[in-house]
């Protein structure tokens, strides 16, 4: 039994008649890409042309049914219904029937079997991509993937001579200090009140005491005791005894700390005295 002679050509094209320069292009860029497409109407196809539907469907490996901006008619409906029936009836190899819409097509009314397959929208897609696309889905070959990028060579060896990098710059800002650290040395506090103000000349040590003399409206009087401060609660507490004299009395001031630095310390005290640091030495 001797088998039947291969399809002459590629794919049979059906089409509205609507938009005759764009079908005339597709065929080209088709033929460019080395594919035979038979066109009704259109005088394309190379070998000579069948002339019913049914001698045009045994000389093509697939249909494409394109449609223009008018949508599908009567004709290419019946056409493309037959196509089906031999698509159907004929089990190997299948008869592919690809749906292709051109620029400014909106999907027609055509049977469910075209309407439910995957459109190639030349419209929607880059033109390249969509034509490799509907090559693939016509001759049954993928699309070749793209080469694999090619693995980024590892850097030359710098064989400069490595310098130690330059000292930062010396007006960064300093880390952050603790008052614990900064209160020993020496300090001039300046206390203000409503009605007056006093100094304090007084020395830290890093063991937690102090001594100094204290200068008031009142008279000079001297201090000494223990200092305790809080980075975490922002308080120093100076706690000990004032003597003028014969005459001795307690000292104590709780002070609430609002600004800090090496040099400076501000804050106010319980009995709501403005009290402003200096530092005059650090601790010997």
């Amino acid at each position: 039994m001797r088998s039947p002679p291969a399809p002459a050509f590629d794919a049979l094209l059906l089409h509205t008649g609507s938009a005759p320069a764009a079908l005339a292009t597709l065929c080209d860029d088709l033929a460019e890409r080395g594919l035979a497409i038979l066109a009704r109407g259109t005088g394309r196809g190379a070998p000579p042309v069948p002339q019913s539907v049914a001698q045009q469907l045994c000389a093509t490996r697939s249909v494409l049914v394109v449609v223009g901006g008018d949508g599908a008619g009567p004709w290419e409906n019946s056409a493309v219904r037959t196509a089906l029936q031999r698509a159907v009836a004929q089990r190997a190899p299948v008869l592919p029937v690809i749906p292709v819409l051109l620029a400014g097509a909106a999907r027609p009314d055509l049977p469910p079997l075209v309407c439910n397959r995957a459109w190639i929208d030349l419209d929607r897609s880059a033109p390249a991509t969509a034509l490799d696309c509907l090559v693939s889905a016509i001759t049954g070959r993928r699309r070749r993937p793209c080469p694999p990028r090619p693995a980024a060579s590892p850097p030359a060896p710098d064989n400069r001579i490595a310098f130690a990098p330059p000292p930062a710059p010396a007006d960064r800002e300093p880390p952050p200090c603790r008052l614990e650290e900064i209160i020993p040395g020496a300090w001039q506090l300046r206390i203000r009140t409503p009605f007056a103000i006093g100094t304090l000349q007084a020395v830290f040590t890093p063991q937690g005491t102090f001594r100094g003399e204290l200068l008031t409206p009142a008279g000079r009087n001297l201090v000494d005791g223990r200092w305790h401060a809080s980075t975490a609660d922002r308080r120093i507490r100076l706690a000990g005894r004032q003597a003028a004299g014969l005459h001795v009395a307690p000292y104590e001031a709780r002070v609430a700390v609002t600004f800090f630095n090496p040099q400076q310390i501000v804050g106010t005290t319980a009995r709501g005295e403005q009290m402003t640091w200096h530092k005059q030495a650090p601790a010997a």
